[in-house]
């Protein structure tokens, strides 16, 4: 009996939790909508920071799967016989007028060829964590790669665009926390609806207090290493593109 319901009071902790949060991230512009005896912020703090954590194993994952592509994929087998397949014939030299497709269309057609940029799951990730690109030809690149997705899939990357707030809000809680938590955490990060939520919280200091500088340092932690995750990818990558495409390049133009 006591285990059954320790597991039932849990499990409405974490969907209060859930709740609390639901009301900071998508009704974040309706500071009217919060009050001090429902909002429970060490509950949301916990359990941001516990979704970060399950984001940050899926994250480390796909570093480890990617670090392991040489077991089962050749160099020259893949820069040979796979990429081919995988070529654009848009803004190809080889193609300038794009290709011709017979029975289907009387102007050639121009794509882009295929691209893990096409996946949904690191845009995701990116606007999720707030990671901007600013870049112009990346980032125009990676707008472009979202018209190959999906069309359910492009909807809910621009409907998170709109929603997004993970990064102020921790950003925000490091604001309110006495210990020198994040370098760069200044009010220029946190705008609109954010500072009324920031006011609020601070004029309701039973709120504050029920989150200590541990919590706080935890959550910003785990953000930090779901950044750098992020970032460790994005390094494995390109060292493949260097591995399996542009030094394969060389080598086959040495031996033309």
């Amino acid at each position: 009996g006591s285990i059954g319901e320790n597991e039932e009071s849990t499990a409405a902790k974490g969907q209060n939790a859930k709740d609390n949060c639901d009301e900071i991230f998508e009704n974040k512009c309706k500071i009217d909508s919060l009050s001090p005896e429902t909002f429970q912020l060490a509950e949301v703090v916990h359990y941001v920071t516990q979704q970060l954590r399950e984001a940050l194993v899926g994250i480390e994952g796909m570093c480890n799967s990617m670090e392991t592509m040489h077991e089962g994929c050749h160099l020259f087998i893949f820069y040979h016989r796979v990429r081919p397949f995988l070529s654009a014939w848009k803004e190809n030299p080889t193609l300038p007028d794009g290709v011709l497709y017979k029975g289907v269309s009387e102007e050639p057609k121009k794509y882009y060829g295929g691209s893990a940029a096409q996946s949904s799951l690191i845009p995701f990730l990116d606007i999720s964590l707030g990671i901007s690109h600013a870049h112009t030809e990346s980032n125009g690149f990676l707008r472009a790669m979202r018209e190959y997705m999906l069309p359910t899939h492009r909807d809910f990357l621009s409907y998170l665009e709109s929603v997004a707030c993970l990064r102020a809000f921790v950003v925000l809680m490091s604001t309110l926390s006495s210990a020198d938590i994040f370098v760069e955490n200044t009010e220029t990060e946190l705008h609109g609806e954010w500072l009324a939520i920031r006011d609020f919280i601070a004029s309701n200091p039973e709120l504050c207090g029920s989150v200590n500088d541990l919590e706080v340092a935890r959550l910003a932690a785990i953000y930090d290493a779901c950044v750098e995750g992020l970032q460790r990818f994005r390094s494995i990558h390109i060292n493949l593109v260097s591995l399996y495409i542009i030094a394969q390049q060389k080598t086959a133009m040495k031996a033309a």
